[in-house]
């Protein structure tokens, strides 16, 4: 167990994953590309870094309005707010348990942050990666929820491997 903004691997991988958008409880740009940097020195040259995160839709659809959730033994109730000037989300959750007759509170408050595509390809490349792959997807059985979250596959390069660099040439 380490930060994940400063930890270190006994050796190099070949692969490191950060997922369920733990990287979006970072709320600085300071504290993501110290991840990046983190991850880019445990990998062996060509190792991939794959990870996830909320994207705008995520916030917009899910954390602008309150639920609550009531099963056998326990209730959840969110109260969620985005602010999209600032890019930051936070939760209040409160969790009721059953205990015997009685239920126990407690309650916890999530923050976190969007990051948009631009910012995050600019900190990986700034930590020394290479961008592969990045896609939206949706991990819900609900369409109206749609593309939520959003894949990311960046590769960390062989020494000497050449940067492949498109230029667009207008007439």
């Amino acid at each position: 167990r380490q930060d994940m903004r400063r930890f270190r691997l006994p050796e190099k991988v070949d692969l490191v994953t950060c997922m369920f958008d733990s990287l979006n409880h970072l709320v600085t740009a300071g504290e993501i590309l110290a991840t990046f940097r983190s991850v880019y020195a445990s990998l062996r040259e060509g190792g991939y870094f794959v990870f996830d995160v909320n994207n705008e839709r995520c916030y917009r659809k899910l954390w602008t309005r309150n639920e609550a959730v009531h099963r056998n033994g326990f209730s959840v109730v969110l109260q969620n707010a985005y602010s999209r000037e600032r890019r930051a989300a936070c939760s209040s959750v409160t969790v009721f348990l059953k205990e015997g007759d009685r239920f126990d509170r407690q309650q916890e408050m999530i923050c976190e942050r969007y990051y948009p595509r631009q910012e995050l390809r600019a900190l990986l490349r700034r930590a020394g990666f290479r961008v592969r792959h990045v896609e939206d997807f949706d991990f819900t059985t609900d369409p109206s929820v749609g593309k939520i979250k959003t894949w990311w596959v960046a590769r960390k390069p062989k020494r000497g491997e050449k940067v492949l660099i498109r230029s667009i040439h207008r007439r």
